[in-house]
């Protein structure tokens, strides 16, 4: 039997991913797990310490979270910041964030947690990633639950760097302990790390949109060798491939 081999988008970097072949497929319901294949272990889980895409595709918008982030359209949304306006000079920015947003630890997301995130990223000897993104930055200031960005020059392109894995938040005090375990406000928990085999997420339940995350738990197993990701998938054994099919495995599943 010829098999259906589909392709989606899901929270997170979970993009261009195989799925295993469904047969009489269920309506879908709420709950249940995911495993994904990735194809090496993450060194870190701050994408702000390291540019790795390892990081960013297992906790970039499923565990830690931005202002804004970038839909599936390639449009800029909504995230932390509910609302935003600039300046007719394009030197004033101003973003509202979003109330009722909770870190993995119970605190409350604060303006001076946004404050203190920028003001590392601003700064070259931080150990920040990519401080170049953040030079058009002059101040970041807050004051009742309102974030100023005042820029030196316009920036065309900021509201795209603050949609990058660079800018996500995280409790101020904790900026030096993200590497493990990470904390942030995304619709999933970084619950457990085996090493070199598997990384597991579970849903956050003080998440702040309703209805989401849709999974209970997702488990991203890794398997360096692309032919034994999909004979996994084709198994059974895991749900999804996390990164793009090299040329020769993509002729086998059209």
């Amino acid at each position: 039997m010829k098999h259906t081999w589909l392709t989606l988008v899901t929270v997170g970097l979970l993009s261009s991913l195989v799925l295993a072949p469904a047969q009489d497929a269920p309506e879908p319901v709420y709950g249940g797990e995911a495993s994904v294949g990735i194809v090496a272990a993450p060194p870190g889980w701050d994408p702000s310490a390291s540019t790795s895409q390892e990081i960013a595709r297992v906790v970039y918008r499923n565990v830690f979270e931005g202002l804004v982030s970038i839909d599936r359209e390639g449009m800029i949304e909504p995230t932390l910041a509910e609302s935003w306006e600039v300046s007719e000079d394009g030197l004033t920015w101003t973003f509202n964030l979003r109330e009722g947003v909770l870190f993995h630890n119970g605190d409350p997301l604060e303006v001076s947690d946004v404050i203190a995130k920028f003001e590392r990223a601003m700064d070259p000897e931080s150990g920040h990633t990519n401080s170049a993104y953040y030079e058009a930055i002059e101040s970041v200031t807050g004051e009742d639950n309102v974030i100023t960005f005042t820029l030196s020059e316009p920036n065309a392109s900021l509201l795209y760097n603050l949609a990058r894995p660079d800018s996500i938040i995280y409790p101020a005090e904790l900026t030096e302990t993200q590497r493990s375990p990470p904390v942030g406000t995304g619709p999933f928990v970084f619950a457990d790390y085996v090493e070199g085999s598997q990384v597991r997420l579970e849903a956050f339940d003080g998440y702040y949109l309703e209805g989401v995350p849709y999974l209970d738990a997702v488990t991203y197993r890794i398997i360096s060798d692309p032919n034994a990701q999909l004979a996994a998938v084709r198994a059974g054994d895991i749900d999804l491939i996390g990164t793009s099919l090299s040329p020769e495995n993509a002729l086998q599943v059209q």
